[in-house]
């Protein structure tokens, strides 16, 4: 990918402590878990900075890769946001949804968003490419998996805090799944 701002890679090994709070939280042995995400999956955090979260199980030890997108000009952020969703044949696609919540109503009003725009980006790509999406909203991805439970679990990154966000997204897409 061209595009990058810079990369993480987080490597989520056998001895994981992903693998063992997952099994906890779902009941099911690590082989069942591990087995069910054996194709890729990418999760997104819209908006002027786009973080983004790839779940990459083709490799000997699973990888989550993180990094972040300029996404702040709408006629650069298509071809961004189709180079990422065109560099693999994704699994699913995760991302997060904007709600304009009562306390913002009037600082939004006659406002023009961009991140409901990138999200009907998203959208119009992963209907042309054939991929399901799901969303989730911030507070719920945020609420469940908090810092500290990426810490407990090997997975916080002090940087990157949209590609943190995603990842977010795309660990709370995989326990949905596993539930």
């Amino acid at each position: 990918m061209s595009r990058l701002d810079r990369e993480d890679i987080v490597k989520v090994a056998d001895d994981s402590r992903l693998w063992a709070f997952l099994t906890a939280l779902t009941k099911k042995d690590a082989a069942t878990l591990k087995a069910r995400f054996s194709r890729p999956i990418l999760a997104l955090d819209p908006g002027e900075t786009t973080g983004v979260a790839i779940w990459n199980p083709k490799l000997d030890v699973p990888q989550i890769h993180l990094f972040q997108l300029n996404t702040k000009d709408l006629r650069e952020a298509v071809p961004t946001v189709q180079e990422v969703l065109g560099y693999e044949e994704w699994e699913h696609i995760r991302y997060e949804d904007y709600r304009v919540y009562g306390h913002m109503t009037e600082q939004h009003a006659f406002a023009s968003l961009h991140t409901p725009k990138l999200i009907g980006v998203i959208e119009c790509l992963a209907v042309l490419g054939n991929v399901g999406t799901s969303f989730c909203l911030a507070m719920h991805a945020k609420t469940f998996w908090t810092d500290e439970k990426l810490k407990m679990c090997g997975l916080y990154n002090p940087g990157l805090k949209h590609a943190r966000d995603a990842q977010r997204h795309l660990l709370r897409y995989l326990s949905e799944e596993l539930a």
